[in-house]
């Protein structure tokens, strides 16, 4: 989180058995599993019954719990029909049943991602609620932008790229696969260009450097 709103980090080349790093990551885990179950808590209120269990069965082996694994149990469970009518009257951004997730410092993130030998890019920028964080971002120590993404249109594409060739940053491409339910597949392409391509077999090529 950035002043209040979302900012998603990606991570890679990560050792997963740093400290700093599995510490974190439990305290974000329990954080949103406290938050799921104060979600369903309000739901009850609302007359829907779903227990945490359901709800951490249709996270499975992915241990983090968000919203749309609740969706799923009240649609499982004949409260809501489909997953945007869960958000529109009940869980969605100040509805009834919303709880705020817990909230980590983008420098905290990059800080814990350094110590556990990692690169951090940030994801999808164009989708940032202000675009002036970026060069906070920059001096809190960022490595690289996600410059290629779906939903970014071309000149949002080469605004980035003039942003990290001054900055000597990282450019990175992604198809925003989030697994099982994602409307795209782990074999669909991403038609970055040459430039974006290269940065990305050059943060490869350091991340290599650093596994030896």
């Amino acid at each position: 989180m950035h002043q209040g709103n979302d900012v998603h980090i990606l991570a890679y080349g990560c050792d997963f058995d740093n400290k700093a790093l599995k510490e974190l990551s439990a305290m974000y885990l329990a954080g949103r599993r406290t938050r799921a179950i104060k979600m369903i808590e309000l739901l009850a209120e609302l007359g829907m019954n779903i227990s945490i269990e359901e709800v951490a069965a249709m996270a499975g082996a992915r241990e983090l719990i968000v919203r749309p694994h609740i969706a799923q149990v009240l649609i499982q469970k004949g409260y809501v029909q489909t997953k945007n009518e869960a958000f529109d009257k009940y869980i969605g951004n100040f509805k009834p049943a919303f709880v705020s997730k817990p909230e980590l410092s983008v420098p905290d993130v990059i800080d814990v991602i350094h110590q556990a030998g990692g690169f951090a890019i940030i994801a999808h920028p164009g989708k940032l609620v202000d675009q002036a964080y970026i060069p906070e971002f920059i001096a809190f120590g960022i490595d690289g932008l996600e410059v290629w993404h779906p939903d970014h249109y071309q000149y949002q594409v080469e605004a980035y790229i003039d942003i990290v060739q001054k900055h000597n940053l990282y450019m990175t491409a992604g198809s925003d696969f989030h697994g099982e339910g994602s409307e795209i597949t782990l074999s669909d392409m991403v038609p970055a260009s040459e430039i974006i391509l290269e940065s990305v077999r050059k943060l490869y090529k350091e991340y290599q450097c650093r596994s030896r």
